[in-house]
């Protein structure tokens, strides 16, 4: 030990050398402690972080049915912020459910018989977790259900859905179906993901109503 005392310049240097090991040693126990706090408070968030996903059951000649189902397939509450549809990148408005039944009756027109059942999800409302809801149900002719996926495809194309919403941390969420393909990202200027939404999918995401009645004028 003598030895390590004289390598050190003696007792006084041992002791300055031994004192700064040990603020190290605790800065780096500290610095240790925050980042598992935040490796576990990330954990906590996700955990409870809410999952929405949108699919179709498609209309068969003998049954021309179509349904537009969403469902929250996350661990936790999505609080909704908004609910808008869109045709072809453009908004469409209509008080309540009659957004929905709005946007069916314009894109498939004279191929629509009847409009069977819609839904809408208003601000404000919980949509839990493993909670589903039929969006639209509606008949079609039995000229287009003859034509099976290949004649849908071409209405089901247009059609976009944006729902925002927050988790219970008061997160801020977007989830978008445009042409297909499902977007689930923050709606935060400092992500990435949000510009890289906003340059892909254009005014879908870009048009936010301040409130219900602004969105219901969106025709």
């Amino acid at each position: 030990m003598n030895w390590l005392i004289e390598l050190m310049g003696g007792p006084d240097n041992a002791q300055a050398l031994g004192a700064i090991f040990s603020a190290i040693t605790a800065v780096v126990a500290v610095i240790i402690a925050i980042w598992n706090g935040y490796i576990t408070r990330q954990e906590a968030r996700f955990s409870v972080a809410p999952t929405l996903s949108m699919w179709a059951n498609y209309p068969e000649v003998d049954h021309p049915v179509c349904q537009i189902h969403l469902s929250n397939k996350g661990f936790g509450p999505a609080i909704v912020q908004s609910f808008q549809v869109f045709s072809d990148g453009n908004p469409v408005g209509g008080p309540m459910f009659d957004k929905v039944s709005n946007l069916i009756k314009g894109v498939f027109g004279d191929y629509l018989d009847e409009v069977d059942h819609v839904s809408s999800l208003d601000r404000g409302h919980a949509f839990g977790a493993n909670d589903e809801v039929i969006i639209a149900k509606f008949r079609v002719s039995p000229e287009l259900a003859r034509c099976g996926t290949d004649g849908m495809t071409q209405f089901m194309v247009r059609l976009s859905l944006v729902v925002r919403y927050q988790d219970i941390y008061r997160r801020d969420w977007v989830f978008v179906t445009h042409q297909f393909q499902g977007y689930t990202f923050r709606d935060s200027k400092w992500r990435l993901s949000y510009w890289k939404a906003r340059l892909s999918l254009g005014k879908v995401v870009t048009i936010v109503p301040r409130g219900p009645l602004e969105d219901a004028r969106v025709l």
